[in-house]
């Protein structure tokens, strides 16, 4: 969920400043980093390097890049709304180590 890149469309439009809040929270504290890091195609601003986990309460996890809060306030990606309800009401979410 969320990974972009400049060759491929994606949905655009405005998301709740609850979302943003816990975004930024979870995207703060990823729980799987990666070796490497992975700047923004589209305004190389950004880096990103792990991934954040939330569980819907359908029980279905979702992942997401920790870019997805400057994808979401800076190019003002629109999340699929399931991923949007799992990161408002989760009903478990993967800490650090």
């Amino acid at each position: 969920m969320g990974w972009l890149g400049e060759d491929h469309q994606f949905p655009v439009g405005q998301v709740s400043i609850k979302f943003i809040t816990i975004i930024q929270k979870l995207c703060s504290q990823p729980v799987m980093l990666h070796r490497g890091f992975h700047c923004c195609e589209f305004c190389d601003n950004a880096t990103g390097n792990g991934q954040i986990c939330v569980r819907h309460p359908n029980g279905n996890w979702y992942s997401a890049p920790t870019m997805l809060h400057h994808y979401v306030t800076v190019h003002h990606y629109l999340p699929p709304e399931e991923f949007i309800e799992a990161v408002l009401n989760p009903i478990e979410v993967m800490k650090p180590e």
